[in-house]
């Protein structure tokens, strides 16, 4: 998954443009996988938004994001096109323009930018973005060709919206192997785990590096070297605690009474 992310990169700064969608559940690593691509994307100009579920209802937000860095290129390109965008980015009035219209305007700026500088465009949590937003970007992503652009997306794989990015490549993020687990879960601890207690918590964990890192930050050093008994019900830290309260809300009250 890493490789085909630095292949992307690598694609777009030779002016073959590549778009790709990260899968995966909560916890499995989409947010560090992008973040270290755009820690790698030296020379690139970086473009990024992250979708927040309170604000998925506001159309255009996350587009307001992407082009706020370049915002300036709207004097390049189509007249049309730019005051399509600025309409979208409510940097003028409303103009009416539909959400075709919003999406190649979006792809001539992004070419236009792309001509000057390789561009990433960085979008996390794409399964909160906003649908206007989305649909522009998902069209974008099935089109671009030869430019400088590189695309990425995470996406929770958890059956929430599972076609707003069909049609782009995708890898999907599985959760770790045992030995890959007791890895993460001991750099994340700092204390020596004994062998026992690095068992069970790979297999509370079942392979989520979330889980790992907040397990061996929850519990003290002796609980972790096995000096301590771990208690029968294990800790759950507050992000992982958060993606649990966001799967309840999701399901019928009759589901969780």
């Amino acid at each position: 998954d890493l490789l085909l992310l630095r292949g992307a990169i690598v694609d777009a700064r030779q002016g073959q443009s590549r778009a790709l969608v990260v899968r995966g559940e909560a916890g499995i690593g989409k947010t560090a996988l992008l973040a270290q691509q755009i820690a790698e994307a030296d020379g690139m100009l970086v473009l990024r938004a992250r979708g927040v579920e309170s604000e998925s209802h506001l159309a255009n937000s996350s587009l307001f994001d992407l082009c706020g860095p370049v915002v300036g290129y709207l004097d390049r390109i189509s007249p049309h096109h730019a005051t399509t965008l600025r309409s979208a980015l409510a940097l003028t009035a409303p103009t009416g323009h539909d959400s075709f219209a919003t999406a190649v305007a979006l792809l001539d700026l992004l070419s236009t930018v792309s001509k000057d500088t390789p561009v990433l465009v960085s979008v996390d949590d794409g399964q909160w973005i906003d649908s206007s937003s989305a649909e522009s970007i998902a069209f974008v992503a099935r089109r671009v060709q030869h430019e400088r652009i590189a695309i990425m997306i995470s996406v929770r794989d958890d059956g929430d919206d599972p076609d707003r990015f069909d049609g782009i490549d995708s890898t999907v993020l599985n959760r770790l192997s045992d030995n890959d687990a007791a890895d993460v879960l001991t750099r994340s601890a700092g204390d020596p785990v004994a062998r026992l207690v690095s068992d069970r918590l790979v297999t509370e964990a079942y392979g989520n590096p979330l889980a790992l890192v907040e397990l061996a930050t929850q519990l003290s050093s002796d609980q972790l070297s096995g000096q301590t008994p771990l208690p029968n019900r294990l800790p759950v830290g507050d992000r992982l605690s958060s993606v649990f309260d966001q799967h309840l809300a999701e399901l019928p009250r009759e589901s969780v009474r």
